[in-house]
């Protein structure tokens, strides 16, 4: 095409995003987009979209997400993408809970970005495309717009809203929050004695034979269990991790008591490898730690804290609720 459609086409484009992710009037879309006024701008998304841009804004939305998380948090909303990706680790039990609920029969469970997924996002254009990466949008600009987030945003709440907003459910989004914290709440009030006492609580998770410590970002419930329900990490974890915004960190069995804590959460991907099962918790190290030897270790299923979305949290929430009930009453 000629570089005057083409630059047309880049300003429709534009148009589109601003016309799904903002509440702008038209005339001030008109201005941002490049165009005289609205009714020029009118006419040439027309021309292109095929409906005018009042209409557009109206439509349900065709939605293809390229993050697992965001693909979670549209299903929990009520949204169902005509193609998201979702994690292996989230796949057996979210899509099964949601295939329950929800129409999914127009929902394409697809691969992380890859030519694959270029190809069929190109033969099937959605209305706007989600992604974390901003690398991967000047290709999928030629398809759809493109929303981008920051990829393990430090504030899953605010990430929650950002992508709320974006697919008009902010509201649900507060509601839900509100109604979550009361019950957090709930919980974090059972374990106030533990935390008048000091008691310290790691999260650990063993893949291979191989340990890793989690701080308080979005993954292995690091979030809700030191920020929501506000249990104290070891001084090794705050030092190390928390204060350096760092997800996890891999601790060589040796270095493991370094982090030693009164109480240990423990997500075990079980290995097919005997030895790398036993290397850990078959360990002298392990053993020897506090929590071990007091029996104050809680294991749960480490594919639901994987995530930080909607319904993950909630089963974290659930999970925990029992676990205080069962071990401190």
């Amino acid at each position: 095409m000629s570089f005057v459609e083409y630059l047309g086409r880049v300003r429709i484009r534009k148009g589109q995003e601003l016309l799904q992710l903002s509440d702008k009037d038209l005339h001030l879309i008109a201005q941002e987009t490049g165009f005289a006024n609205d009714y020029y701008f009118s006419r040439k998304f027309k021309q292109i979209v095929g409906v005018p841009p009042t209409v557009y804004r109206k439509q349900p939305k065709r939605i293809a997400v390229l993050m697992p998380h965001a693909t979670a948090c549209l299903l929990a909303w009520g949204i169902v993408p005509v193609f998201g990706v979702v994690g292996l680790w989230m796949e057996p039990w979210l899509t099964a809970h949601y295939r329950e609920r929800l129409d999914c029969s127009g929902f394409r469970q697809g691969e992380w970005y890859s030519d694959k997924t270029v190809q069929w996002l190109a033969a099937n254009p959605p209305d706007l495309i989600m992604v974390y990466r901003e690398e991967y949008t000047e290709s999928l600009w030629e398809i759809a717009p493109v929303f981008t987030i920051t990829e393990e945003c430090s504030d899953w709440r605010e990430e929650l809203l950002v992508l709320a907003a974006a697919v008009g459910r902010r509201e649900q989004a507060e509601r839900w929050l509100l109604l979550f914290d009361e019950r957090a709440l709930a919980v974090k009030n059972k374990l106030a004695v533990q935390r008048a006492r000091g008691e310290t609580f790691l999260i650990v998770k063993i893949v291979s034979g191989k340990c890793y410590v989690y701080g308080n970002m979005t993954s292995m419930g690091g979030c809700l269990i030191y920020d929501v329900l506000g249990l104290q990490p070891p001084p090794a974890v705050q030092r190390n991790m928390i204060e350096k915004g760092l997800l996890n960190i891999h601790v060589p069995l040796d270095d493991l008591p370094d982090y030693s804590a009164d109480h240990i959460f423990l997500f075990h991907y079980h290995s097919h490898w005997p030895a790398a099962e036993c290397e850990v918790l078959g360990s002298s190290v392990w053993r020897s730690l506090p929590a071990v030897k007091n029996g104050r270790v809680y294991e749960s299923d480490p594919n639901v804290f994987y995530a930080y979305d909607p319904l993950a949290v909630e089963k974290q929430l659930d999970w925990l609720e029992e676990m205080v009930q069962s071990h401190f009453g």
